[in-house]
């Protein structure tokens, strides 16, 4: 699997980056979360998780109940989340603090589900 040029992330890296995320998404801490992503967005940084976003998410989503870690490919690292209304992929990467270089909420396309094989998820939404 490839690394980003000098990044060593591990897997309890990306758990402990994933942890953050659900206790701040379950708090409906927006400033935290943002707080999480690189400062490699610049001033774009600001607008990637409003309160419209995360009220938005919410009510489609609900609360993260729990995430399982499936695998890592391309400095991207994969996890399998419950939500109170779906099951979903999510991945994400880290820069050097461990903040998010990319983070992708709901993830889903053909080679990924390829990767992951018999391990992919499939969305499902509930009632």
């Amino acid at each position: 699997m490839l690394q980003g040029i000098g990044q060593a992330q591990t897997k309890a890296d990306y758990i402990k980056a994933i942890t953050k995320f659900q206790t701040y998404y379950n708090r409906q801490q927006c400033n935290e979360i943002t707080n999480m992503f690189s400062d490699t967005w610049g001033a774009m940084k600001q607008t990637l998780w409003e309160e419209s976003k995360q009220k938005h998410l919410w009510t489609d989503y609900g609360k993260m109940i729990s995430f399982q870690y499936l695998m890592e490919e391309d400095s991207l690292a994969y996890f399998k989340t419950e939500f109170e209304k779906s099951v979903h992929m999510m991945s994400l990467s880290l820069d050097k603090a461990n903040k998010f270089e990319t983070f992708r909420f709901q993830t889903s396309d053909t080679h990924i589900d390829s990767v992951l094989g018999k391990r992919a998820v499939k969305v499902i939404k509930r009632k």
